[in-house]
Parts: structure tokens; C-alpha cells; sequence
């Protein structure tokens, strides 16, 4: 069997630490059952950029790659937020890479400063993907703990982290996701969505 078509897209990491208020933002590549290792190292690396969030180095700074996945990659983007070391919130958003799909951009919010230069908030992801349920994934084999989901998955801290912005529509329908038992083991499959029936009606 032919190895899958690589997509290559950008991904954030960092942290911006200013007086009081402070955020991180990572993404990570994710398996099942919830293994979660690094989305740089773990593909190829094409491009980096670095850009400070502040004039001061010690506030941190924002790190840009490029980078090539197999198709059918998930990758776990993550936000936190914190005021004088408490969370304040948290948020977590997982893709998965699909050289068909939707190009999104979905930049983190940062926490505004007079000493911020970056501004209100920094591309996480942009490239072609499907944004994943929490049914989708568990369909992947992919298992989020109770607690996690709870403190990260809250719609209302996950519009608090994050802005979406869907570039193009994708260029061929998304497929539906299913799991089989092969030789192997259990094992994730793409199926073509079912055609919408047309109905015909007669004068």
C-alpha cells in the first residue's frame, strides 16, 4: 500500500509572560490512545521563525514551523491561560490533516500589554484539515480522559483561546471517518459520504 500524501502546514508554539497575565500555546501530534508527542520532531521540518512578544526577551516569544505530516495526522492545538500563576482559562482544539480539506487559520489569542508587539493574537495553525469532534475522534481511537475534556474542551474557554477563520472551502467532500478490524488490529478507514438522495417529484 502506497504511504499517505504528506501536508505541509504552520503551527505555533510559545509562551507570552507579561506583568500579571500570562498564556502558552503548544501543538502536538496525537495517536490513539491519547499519546501526544511532539508535531515538529515527529515530521519534517521545512521553515522556523521566532518573533518576540515583547522588546524584553524575558516576556517570551512565539515560534513558528513549517512542517510535512502524513495525511489523516491529528494534531492537538492547546492554550492556557493564567493571572498571577492561577488558570484563568483553557482551551483545546484538535485537526486533522487532509490535503482536500478546508484551509483554515486559527490563531491563539494573546493577553494584551502595554509591552506587547505582537498583538491581540498569533497564528496556532493554518493548512488544510477538519476540524475533529469529540465523537469524531474517539472514532479515531482516540480517548480524551473526563477530565481533560472538561478542562479544555469548554466551548465558551475554547472561543476565549481561539479565532477561526476558514481561508477556502475544501475541494473534495469529507469523508467519514470508521473503524475496522484488519489482520492488524483495529484500524481507522476513510469512507466517501453518501450521495444526498434527489427527490423527484411528479406533476
Amino acid at each position: 500500500m502506497a504511504d499517505p500524501e504528506k501536508v505541509t502546514v504552520a503551527i505555533a508554539t510559545g509562551s507570552a509572560n507579561f506583568p500579571g497575565t500570562g498564556a502558552t500555546i503548544s501543538c502536538q501530534r496525537v495517536t490513539a490512545p491519547f499519546k501526544r508527542d511532539s508535531a515538529v520532531t515527529s515530521g519534517t521540518r521545512q521553515g522556523y521563525q521566532e518573533f518576540p512578544v515583547a522588546a524584553l526577551p524575558h516576556r517570551g516569544a512565539m515560534h513558528r514551523f513549517v512542517v510535512a505530516q502524513p495525511e489523516g495526522t491529528i494534531f492537538l492545538l492547546q492554550s492556557r491561560w493564567v493571572r498571577n500563576a492561577s488558570p484563568i482559562r483553557d482551551g483545546a482544539v484538535f485537526v486533522r490533516l487532509r490535503a482536500t480539506g478546508p484551509l483554515w487559520q486559527i490563531k491563539a489569542k494573546m493577553p494584551m500589554s502595554a509591552e506587547n508587539i505582537l498583538g491581540d493574537s498569533f497564528v496556532a495553525f493554518e493548512g488544510r484539515a477538519d476540524v475533529l469532534t469529540i465523537e469524531e475522534l474517539r472514532t479515531a481511537g482516540v480517548e480524551i480522559p473526563t477530565q481533560y475534556e472538561k478542562r479544555f474542551m469548554s466551548h465558551e474557554e475554547v472561543d476565549e483561546c481561539y479565532v477561526f477563520d476558514r481561508l477556502s472551502d475544501e475541494t473534495q467532500p469529507r469523508p467519514v471517518l470508521r473503524t475496522i478490524n484488519g489482520a492488524d488490529g483495529p484500524k481507522v478507514v476513510e469512507v466517501a459520504p453518501t450521495p444526498a438522495r434527489r427527490m423527484v417529484f411528479r406533476r
